[in-house]
């Protein structure tokens, strides 16, 4: 399916965020009810997916050291390290580069916080995914004396006047 912004790539949806996005402006989505989404999912449908198709895939990989917060606000994640220069390495978001992940990184739209779930994720420490009104976290420690890579897929919904304008 091609137009509206939305391109076929590698078999995989993507949508072209054009220049209003200040970062890279490709991220990757993919449609929850798609066989790829429910095939890396261990998780059971709920009720509320059903309801509603998660419409937005967001993986973030990283070498992570200690404890890092992946905090998802309006259209940016923002990295919140507990200890000064525990920056992760090597980041990305959909195989973007993040360069600088002290600077926060612009998905080009606005998640709908009220539902989120991580669908794979990779790592020797605890990954948790909180959910607030305006905002989630996704929250990796890792105890190990180096940093160790991590890959963490997180379905979502667009905010619903994003998912109205499609």
């Amino acid at each position: 399916m091609e137009g509206n912004g939305w391109i076929m790539k590698n078999g995989m949806k993507h949508h072209m965020f054009g220049k209003n996005a200040c970062s890279p402006s490709t991220v990757q989505v993919a449609a929850a009810d798609s066989s790829a989404v429910h095939a890396q999912s261990e998780v059971q449908s709920s009720s509320k997916t059903a309801e509603r198709p998660l419409d937005v895939v967001i993986t973030i990989k990283a070498d992570i050291k200690g404890k890092i917060d992946f905090v998802f606000q309006d259209y940016k994640i923002f990295c919140k390290h507990v200890v000064k220069n525990n920056i992760p390495s090597n980041a990305s978001v959909n195989g973007i580069p993040w360069n600088d992940p002290e600077k926060p990184f612009e998905m080009g739209f606005t998640p709908d916080f009220s539902f989120a779930k991580i669908y794979e994720k990779q790592g020797r420490g605890s990954i948790e995914l909180s959910l607030g009104k305006k905002q989630f976290k996704l929250s990796v420690s890792d105890s190990g004396k180096t940093a160790a890579p991590y890959q963490i897929s997180i379905a979502m919904w667009r905010a619903k006047e994003e998912q109205a304008a499609k």
